[in-house]
């Protein structure tokens, strides 16, 4: 069983029709609600100046003051943990390589968030978002080649694949020109 609680969760896919279409609801909510916090990091540095480390620490703050209700809400939605005491027991669940390799993938995103912010009055907003946001092109290339996480998959899919390898990359170089 996937720690988790669900089959899908990781990305891989797995569950049915209905499934995919509630995942695929939440995303797209999830991508609603998730870009307004660079609107609200700009405004927040345009309204009142403050210094790239105290916009990142606010923001890292709101994380961390959401982040079991976020991970709760997840559980009801596609059937993980519900509760704390829940929670705390799949945690404890893992291994300390998993926890150190998952910590670590927190602390990358960290990073780029402070990259991000650290652009302020360097680098057009925008821009910076968006090159900050080229991570999930990152990532399709460490799973192609690094990780072989698309190993198997049907032609379609790869083609897919490239096309959003290439298409992400021309959009970043779009609002830089467009910027200049």
């Amino acid at each position: 069983k996937v720690p988790h609680g669900g089959g899908s969760g990781g990305g891989g896919g797995g569950g049915g029709r209905d499934e995919f279409r509630r995942g695929m609801t939440v995303a797209v909510v999830g991508g609603c609600i998730g870009g307004m916090w660079t609107v609200l990091s700009t405004l927040a540095s345009y309204r009142h100046p403050l210094d790239p480390l105290v916009l990142l620490f606010y923001f890292h703050l709101g994380e961390a003051v959401f982040i079991v209700p976020v991970v709760l809400c997840y559980g009801r939605l596609f059937g993980g943990a519900t509760s704390l005491a829940g929670l705390l027991q799949l945690m404890l669940q893992l291994s300390r390589r998993q926890a150190a390799w998952t910590a670590a993938a927190g602390l990358c995103i960290a990073v780029g968030y402070l990259c991000y912010f650290a652009t302020r009055g360097v680098v057009p907003r925008a821009v910076a978002y968006a090159f900050g946001c080229a991570a999930g092109s990152t990532g399709m290339l460490y799973g192609l080649l690094v990780f072989a996480e698309y190993a198997g998959a049907s032609r379609r899919k790869k083609a897919l694949l490239l096309l959003a390898l290439g298409l992400y990359p021309s959009s970043i170089a779009l609002i830089a020109l467009s910027m200049s």
